[in-house]
């Protein structure tokens, strides 16, 4: 179901498990939004569900901003898991015909609300192109 002309300048974000919120909203409320940003995203929680349930949004968003550090959590091995679950994140929503996809990582950014604030207008200029 494509996001009707309101809800694809509807938008809902989080950061850290708010950004969980907001994709499960995504999922779980088709067609209502048609930007999402998340923002520090834990995807490679529940063993891999909330992912398998990320295909369920193929077409029905406009665009999608991810942004994350590089430095998100203290070992070298949770930081790649959290890439690695943002990138399989990207490559099903790039295979979308639809959807636009945007990873803005910055490597020595950790998971504070200082990172999530510093990334914002690259957010909001890709989201909503001001």
């Amino acid at each position: 179901m494509r996001a009707s002309s309101v809800a694809a300048e509807r938008g809902i974000g989080g950061a850290s498990y708010g950004a969980i919120a907001a994709l499960h909203s995504a999922i779980e409320r088709p067609g209502a939004f048609g930007l999402l940003l998340l923002e520090s995203p834990p995807l490679f929680i529940s063993e891999g569900r909330l992912l398998s349930e990320s295909k369920l949004l193929h077409n029905r968003l406009m665009r999608v901003y991810v942004g994350m550090g590089g430095k998100e959590a203290p070992s070298a091995e949770m930081n790649n898991a959290l890439l690695g679950a943002v990138s399989a994140f990207g490559v099903l929503l790039k295979n979308s015909a639809e959807t636009r996809f945007q990873l803005n990582r910055v490597e020595t950014h950790q998971h504070n609300s200082d990172a999530w604030r510093e990334r914002l207008p690259a957010a909001l200029v890709f989201l909503f192109g001001y």
